[in-house]
C-alpha cells in the first residue's frame, strides 16, 4: 500500500518534467536499517518470559501503546496518528 502511493507520486513528477522537456534525475535509498525498530508485543513477552514484574510491563505497555505522534513539513503538520514499532531512545 505504501509503495503505491509513492510509485504514483514518483510517475507524476516524472511526467510532469518530461513533459517540460526538463531532464528528470532520482536518486532512491532504502533507509528502513537505518532507524532501529522493534514490535511491542514482542518486548512485552520476552519482559514477562524474563519474569519481570507484570506491573512495570503494564506502566511499559500504556507508555508505548498510548504514544502519538505527528509529522512536521516545512509549514504543514499532519494529524497524530499511532505508533506499533520503535525503540525509545535515550
Amino acid at each position: 500500500h505504501s509503495t503505491d502511493i509513492c510509485v504514483y507520486a514518483l510517475k507524476k513528477i516524472v511526467r510532469y518534467y518530461l513533459s517540460k522537456s526538463t531532464p528528470v534525475f532520482a536518486c532512491f535509498m532504502d533507509a528502513s536499517k537505518a532507524f532501529d525498530k522493534l514490535n511491542y508485543f514482542t518486548l512485552f513477552e520476552k519482559l514477562l518470559k524474563h519474569k519481570m514484574p507484570v506491573l512495570i510491563i503494564r506502566l511499559l505497555f500504556y507508555g508505548y501503546c498510548t504514544q502519538q505522534i505527528r509529522v512536521k513539513w516545512g509549514s504543514a503538520m499532519s494529524n497524530y496518528f499511532n505508533v506499533s514499532n520503535d525503540v525509545r531512545q535515550g
